[in-house]
């Protein structure tokens, strides 16, 4: 038997240090369970979903009672404090980086009283927010991927994004939750968003498991009673449901109008209703496009203008606009998004009250042209297994070749039956055990044996490790199960200066 020494960590006094009293939890935590990666173990269907960890904490002491005015957290129990697990020994190892998400306290008559500590990973925590992107041009989506965290003001520190493979005509985002922006450039790339275990948001593109370290087998997991490293169990999924043979991929196009700049928006309250700005005081106002009165197909704003005095705003000491006319002492300023127009106006007057007579918002419209979709089939596996559709989600395909290419990429792996593995390791048997679970990550590249009499299933496959869910006792007994899916289908691809599992290959999409 082999033990871990782990340390969980809680920053209450949100310095990211980590080490201020009471920070250290690991003495009074009797169980740790955290997962990560994608929801399932494939490339195709699965997508990533934010991390979670749950600890249950010793709380004899009553410090972890959030309405607890008078113990010594108090008032620092709350979400968004940062949270860590790692390992000092056999490894130094960040097994883990999240946030708070909530404390629940459970105390027990005649019993040891206990808090459930629950937190989130980066992408869990960032989706608490909505964003929206100005329309974007010719932006690869590795820029896209930033540019999104940008918005919200995510540390440059605390992501690791590919450059990525395919460029976008176009690309905006107008008021969704953060993952959602930020898978639908996954989508359009086929790569991977997912979260370090040190807490970054990472982005893999489509090239990034067919190069560098991915490359070679970072461990082997075998049935084989004399492997260095086995497994307690193993459960392989139906292949069937997850074969496809015919893909769909649709491309949109969007152009700017020809008509150049036009009114976009005009604020509908006027005349005795026009809204009242005190002096000092600031108003938000924001312009939507298209409205009810845009030109059919309009979709979003390739390009708008700042307002200008006396054009496009207009305010008076009176609700009628007879009275002083007090346009020049309004301040402008703006924040342009794909279909909206935040204008904030300041009356900079000293004394007067203003009404906003008059206001709109001019611009360059962007139009959607009529998409078409591109198909592609294996009728060879269709003769198999039937016709087994999947359309494409990707939104920000823009040309027929791109298109073309995505798919035939996929209809290459997915054709054929793929062996999709889960496999559960006990970390604590042995040192050789221990040092694997420890080191182990999400995208890395292993090696599976099951061939023994002890299985019997026949695979001998390379697989990427796609998710993962760990247990640790409070006895430190560690354990693991991992979702595996296979190389086999990309066996097949290289790219440029990369020689990828044997002598014939595609190039890569």
């Amino acid at each position: 038997m082999a033990r871990a020494t782990y340390v969980f960590e809680v920053d209450w006094d949100n310095d990211k240090d980590y080490a201020d009293t009471g920070e250290d939890l690991t003495a009074r935590t009797f169980r740790l369970d955290w997962v990560r990666g994608r929801d399932y173990a494939s490339q195709l269907t699965g997508k990533s979903i934010g991390s979670r960890l749950t600890a249950i904490i010793d709380n004899t002491s009553g410090d972890y009672n959030s309405l607890n005015g008078t113990g010594p957290l108090s008032g620092k129990i709350l979400p968004g404090r940062r949270v860590r697990l790692r390992s000092t020994a056999p490894v130094a190892a960040t097994l883990w980086t999240g946030r708070l998400e909530n404390i629940n306290p459970h105390p027990q008559i005649g019993a040891v009283n206990v808090v459930e500590l629950n937190a989130i990973g980066p992408l869990a925590y960032v989706n608490l927010n909505k964003v929206s992107i100005a329309l974007q041009s010719d932006i690869a989506t590795g820029a896209a991927i930033d540019a999104i965290l940008d918005e919200i003001s995510w540390d440059a520190a605390d992501r690791a994004v590919d450059s990525g493979q395919t460029l976008m005509a176009k690309f905006e985002v107008d008021v969704i939750p953060v993952v959602d922006a930020l898978r639908q450039v996954e989508e359009t790339e086929a790569g991977f968003i997912t979260e370090s275990r040190d807490g970054k948001i990472v982005f893999e593109d489509r090239h990034h498991r067919l190069k560098g370290s991915h490359l070679v087998s970072q461990g082997t997991f075998s049935d084989s009673v004399n492997a260095e490293v086995t497994y307690r169990d193993i459960n392989q999924v139906d292949p069937l449901p997850h074969i496809f043979n015919r893909f769909e991929a649709t491309v949109n196009r969007y152009k700017a109008d020809t008509g150049g700049t036009v009114v976009l928006w005009t604020l509908a309250q006027g005349d005795t209703e026009s809204p009242v700005i005190r002096f000092g005081e600031t108003r938000d106002f924001w312009a939507l496009y298209p409205g009810p009165s845009s030109p059919a197909g309009s979709h979003s704003v390739d390009t708008w203008t700042t307002p200008v005095a006396t054009t496009d705003y207009l305010t008076n000491s009176q609700a009628d606009g007879l009275g002083t006319n007090l346009t020049s002492s309004m301040a402008i300023s703006v924040k342009k998004q794909s279909r909206r127009m935040k204008i904030s106006v300041t009356n900079n007057h000293a004394t007067l009250s203003a009404f906003l007579t008059f206001l709109q918002a001019r611009g360059t419209g962007n139009t959607k042209e009529e998409p078409f979709v591109i198909s592609s089939e294996d009728t060879g596996s269709q003769a198999a297994y039937g016709v087994r559709l999947w359309p494409v989600p990707a939104l920000w395909i823009s040309q027929e070749e791109s298109a073309r290419n995505y798919i035939l990429f996929l209809m290459r792996i997915y054709g054929q039956p793929l062996p999709i593995e889960y496999i559960t390791v006990l970390g604590h048997r042995d040192t050789n055990h221990l040092g694997e679970v420890l080191v182990r990550d999400i995208s890395e590249r292993v090696t599976l044996y099951a061939t023994s009499d002890r299985t019997g299933l026949g695979v001998t496959s390379e697989m990427f490790i796609e998710n993962e869910h760990h247990t640790i006792t409070r006895n430190r007994e560690h354990t693991v199960t991992y979702g595996l899916s296979p190389l086999d289908g990309y066996s097949g691809f290289t790219v440029m200066d990369t020689a990828l599992l044997g002598q014939d290959s595609a190039l890569a999409y």
